[in-house]
């Protein structure tokens, strides 16, 4: 699966396509143009923007793969358990992008930042790691996580790091980028085709959440994550019954 057609497939979904529970309780819901939309933008700004200015070299134009020798372009998505992050890191990993998960853990405090190679980091709070890697020249995007938030909520933000929010509004809705990179899925056990079926999961680290979003939208599905803890099973299966969803 590419970018381009994980964009078209949810852009013409019906229904919910991700409806997250988060760990308070709330719950949030969006539509599959919904999210191709947030994952178009957020590919646009990874192809266009950042791939520019960081490696002089944006990101191939629609039918045309990357250059040989073309660099490893990392991501920090540091959004802990959030719809967020599975959106970014699902348009990261489309893009061609690595991504890392969490604060750099290089270091008291904080970590060394860039050591791990990555080139943005996005964060949801904006603390002294984050503030100083946007003065050593990283790219640090801070996102607020906030309900129907539009932009940084926060305290002001330090010189240096930008709203994520806000600079993702001012990308294009449609896929302007198109990368090369295919998302294989799981080697086993993929699930099978049925764009009827609604699957509950429980929240994990982003990467882990990502891969089973996407082999699910893959198959057409819907689904639904839940924050509340693995062994709770009473509060999963209330939300499974709510949300006509199958537990796996």
């Amino acid at each position: 699966m590419t970018l381009s057609e994980l964009v078209d497939a949810l852009s013409a979904r019906r229904g919910p396509a991700l409806t997250w529970y988060g760990a308070d309780g709330g719950r949030t819901e969006l539509g599959g143009p919904v999210v191709a939309r947030w994952v178009a933008k957020i590919a646009n700004l990874l192809g266009t923007d950042l791939a520019g200015d960081l490696f002089d070299e944006p990101a191939p134009a629609p039918g045309a793969p990357a250059g040989p020798g073309s660099p490893v372009r990392v991501v920090r998505v540091d959004l802990g358990r959030s719809w967020q992050a599975v959106v970014w890191t699902a348009a990261a990993w489309l893009s061609g992008w690595e991504v890392r998960g969490g604060a750099p853990t290089d270091s008291p405090g904080g970590g060394a930042i860039g050591e791990d190679g990555a080139a943005v980091w996005v964060v949801s709070h904006v603390e002294s790691a984050s503030a100083r890697a946007a003065q050593d020249g990283m790219w640090v995007l801070a996102h607020d996580l906030s309900p129907l938030a539009l932009s940084w909520a926060g305290e002001p933000l330090p010189e240096g790091v930008l709203d994520a929010l806000s600079d993702l509004a001012v990308q294009p809705d449609a896929l302007v980028v198109a990368p090369d990179a295919v998302w294989q899925g799981p080697a086993d056990g993929s699930p099978q085709p049925g764009g009827s079926l609604r699957v509950l999961v429980v929240a994990d680290d982003a990467a882990s959440t990502t891969r089973f979003v996407l082999a699910h939208w893959a198959a057409g599905h819907s689904v639904v994550v839940a924050g509340a803890e693995p062994g709770d099973d009473g509060a999963l299966d209330r939300i499974a019954t709510q949300e006509h969803a199958v537990r796996v």
